[in-house]
This record gives C-alpha cells, structure tokens and sequence, in this order.
C-alpha cells in the first residue's frame, strides 16, 4: 500500500494492489454519474445499462480521464470495462504503469 503525502489533500492517491480507493475512487464514480445525468454510478452498476451510456458518453468518459488522470484509454478499453469496478480497474491499471 502506498499513499503519496506530497499530494494535495483532495488528490492524494492511495492505492492497494492497484485498486483505487477511498476518495478517488468515489471521484471517478461521481464524475460518470455527472456524464450520464444520473445521481449515483456504483462499481457494481453495468455501463450499458444506464440510458444516456452511448458514444458521447464514452467520448467524454476518455476525454475526463485524460484530463483528470492523464490517460489515453480508447473506446473499446471503456466498453469492455462494462462496470463502474471494472472502469476504476482500468484506470487503476493505467495509472500503476
């Protein structure tokens, strides 16, 4: 486990066995959940199941986390994430790289 203390409070980055937690993963969750319009995306909650999960979304899924994370993910590496877990997986597995 590592957590890196130099990092401003709101973007410190903890991380166990390359999952994120705690606060950043709640951020990420939150930020798709403003993408789809919804109130809440859960990690157990399938993407395609949400109405407004279409192209846009994903294009605007990769465009935020470029820009929150710094990773270039494509739009297959989103769809075949197909939940909110296995897009926190992802990202986490970018990240560790």
């Amino acid at each position: 486990m590592e957590f890196n203390v130099d990092a401003p409070r709101t973007d410190a980055v903890l991380r166990n066995d390359n999952f994120l937690i705690g606060a950043q993963m709640e951020n990420l969750l939150a930020r798709v959940a403003e993408i789809l319009e919804v109130d809440e995306v859960k990690p157990t909650d399938i993407l395609d199941g949400f109405e407004g999960w279409d192209s846009l979304a994903v294009l605007s899924v990769i465009v935020m986390i470029d820009s929150d994370y710094r990773i270039n993910l494509t739009a297959a590496e989103i769809r075949d994430s197909s939940t909110g877990q296995g897009l926190l997986d992802l990202v986490a597995r970018k990240t560790s790289k």
